[in-house]
């Protein structure tokens, strides 16, 4: 990205596109989630943690989140996501109207930057057959129609050059529209695949929203949550770039569950 940005100079072989006269790149299955990680390591520091090496990569993985990757759909995700690990990063009444300010004051400066209706302004449809968001938006619908054509199944195996992933156009993409694609791609053994962890992580949530000790300590767990859901619709970790991700969700969530059940 940097030498791109100096010379416009390509560096080793990637699959690069272009962006705002910037090279994008992404971050792969585990780069947004480690913003999480690190944030967490920060934020909730214990005692006698040395966390240099969490904050230069926690600065290096936002940067890359902004100004590198530029996918609207991670970076909503990510900050949402960093929103209520603040929020739930406290153990006494002073600590959480001390991170709301702070919410408060991080959402006006963006709003008054301007970033926000920018954001969202670029999610509005236009009627331009090559809008991505109108793209998205008949991929659902097409995507939706396989699922309920063979519900059990889905598609089965094929592979994403298959014509029927791409529908009649050729020009959908099972990793633009999140759960819609992977109920056309896995029917209902989406569930066990995909739901069944968010059931668990929503259980394990409200389970520690009761209790303050366990709520900060584990307010990753409440990252995970959220980034999963608002990357549902687009992006998902269904997909073959991002699913490396999944059986590290699968190992905290076990990992967490037993803590939380010893706690208790």
């Amino acid at each position: 990205h940097i030498i791109y940005a100096a010379g416009g100079e390509l560096f080793l072989k990637v699959n690069e596109s272009v962006r705002n006269s910037n090279i994008r790149l992404s971050l792969g299955s585990l780069g947004n989630f480690f913003i999480l990680y690190n944030f967490d390591k920060v934020y909730n520091r214990e005692e006698g943690d040395n966390i240099i090496f969490n904050i230069i990569q926690l600065i290096l993985g936002l940067y890359m989140l902004v100004a590198v990757q530029q996918t609207r759909g991670f970076t909503f995700a990510v900050v949402l996501s960093l929103a209520v690990m603040i929020l739930v990063s406290s153990e006494k009444q002073m600590q959480s109207i001390q991170n709301m300010v702070l919410l408060g004051v991080v959402t006006f400066n963006l709003i008054q930057s301007g970033a926000i209706e920018q954001f969202f302004s670029s999610l509005k449809v236009n009627l331009d057959t090559g809008d991505t968001t109108l793209v998205r938006l008949n991929a659902i619908e097409y995507y939706l129609g396989e699922f309920l054509k063979n519900p059990l199944f889905g598609h089965g195996i094929i592979t994403e050059a298959n014509p029927i992933s791409r529908g009649p156009l050729g020009i959908y993409h099972y990793t633009d529209v999140g759960v819609f694609a992977g109920l056309a791609r896995y029917g209902l053994f989406m569930i066990p695949i995909y739901l069944w962890p968010i059931w668990r992580l929503g259980k394990l949530a409200i389970h520690m929203l009761r209790k303050r000790r366990l709520r900060k300590r584990n307010a990753l767990i409440f990252g995970l949550l959220v980034y999963l859901l608002g990357t549902s619709i687009s992006l998902s970790i269904l997909d073959v770039f991002r699913i490396f991700l999944l059986p590290f969700v699968l190992a905290i969530i076990a990992y967490t569950e037993r803590e939380v059940c010893y706690e208790t």
